[in-house]
């Protein structure tokens, strides 16, 4: 009949809980927006620009030259159909400005979150102090009942125990070499 072991249990527990579950970015997409973004503000300024200069052309008198015929002016509709063009271009490009601007909010927040969880210690790192503890206990105890006359059987079954339950822990092995010597 098999004995229940707590330290096993608790083993096998953290195993299970220590699932590494990970945030993951896409830097290459943030650079790809941040150019797009870029890209779209240097057309936002070109767009600026081209009104204002064409709200200056269009406020100045027009006072043809002497001897020269003016050339056809355009009508006031084409004029009008041309300023709703820009202006609809440039409603676009303040729409495309507010979109890449939340994707850099949602990328800062990725980064702070990404720094956030660098400085939460990995629980796997833990479990596996905790049971480097279990392990020097056992070996500590087996020390003692080594020690001890008339309790040699007891100290070789916990060395053997440390063997078995902690096998890639430096402590079984410190368990190993004394579990020879005793047994040599």
């Amino acid at each position: 009949m098999k004995q229940h072991d707590p330290v096993l249990d608790m083993i096998h527990k953290a195993d299970a809980a220590a699932q590494r579950r990970c945030v993951q970015v896409d830097v290459q997409q943030i650079y790809v927006r941040d150019r797009r973004v870029r890209q779209i503000q240097r057309r936002l300024g070109v767009a600026a620009i081209m009104v204002l200069v064409l709200a200056v052309i269009l406020s100045l008198p027009h006072r043809p030259k002497p001897g020269v015929l003016a050339p056809e002016t355009p009508s006031l509709a084409v004029l009008e159909a041309q300023a709703d063009m820009l202006l609809a271009r440039a409603d676009f490009l303040l729409d495309m400005e507010v979109e890449v601007q939340k994707h850099l909010d949602t990328a800062a927040r990725i980064s702070a979150l990404e720094s956030k969880m660098n400085e939460i210690k990995d629980p796997l790192d833990q479990v596996k102090a905790e049971v480097d503890k279990a392990a020097r206990a056992m070996v500590v105890c087996a020390d003692r009942f080594r020690g001890t006359p008339g309790l040699r059987r007891e100290a070789i079954a916990k060395y053997k125990r440390v063997v078995a339950l902690f096998p890639d822990n430096p402590w079984a092995d410190i368990a190993q070499k004394r579990l020879l010597a005793l047994t040599h």
